[in-house]
């Protein structure tokens, strides 16, 4: 999972905290970034068609879930070769707030500033500057997302 914007400055955030320990890190992060945040200057690049926007966050997955649970790429399937990209375009404070919790079960990508992408490679610029890499920071923007499928064998347990 590949994080930019909101998510990836509240992550930076809750990594600076001493306290509160555990998920309720996040959760204090998120609400003091939010305080001040604003909408975020983005250049996209999603299988070669450049795009210019302004969001609160783009993440990019393989994989639905980040961050303890949150559903930020609902439909994301890992063995279908494609990336999955959420574009939670400009919204106010409270819209933002009101969309957290609906992360959870994935429920916030119904709404019409959510806009959900499919691609084999998404380049991100922009975006608050910083990237994160399935919680860990990647480093600075611009990052290039590349699906490659069957790179590494899964092996589980016979059901």
């Amino acid at each position: 999972m590949l994080a930019t914007g909101f998510d990836a400055l509240v992550n930076a955030r809750a990594n600076r905290m001493r306290r509160p320990r555990g998920a309720a890190r996040y959760t204090v992060a998120a609400l003091a970034e939010l305080r001040t945040f604003r909408p975020l200057a983005y250049s996209l690049v999603v299988d070669g068609v450049p795009r210019d926007l302004e969001a609160m966050l783009v993440a990019v997955g393989n994989t639905s879930t980040y961050g303890g649970g949150l559903r930020i790429c609902p439909p994301a399937d890992p063995y279908d070769g494609w990336l999955d990209v959420t574009v939670i375009h400009p919204v106010g404070r409270a819209k933002l707030l009101q969309l957290l919790p609906q992360m959870r079960t994935g429920r916030f990508a119904s709404d019409p500033c959510v806009e959900q992408l499919r691609a084999r490679t998404v380049s991100v610029s922009g975006g608050g500057g910083i990237a994160y890499g399935d919680g860990e920071e990647l480093g600075t923007t611009p990052v290039v997302a590349t699906s490659v499928p069957g790179a590494i064998r899964i092996c589980l347990p016979a059901v």
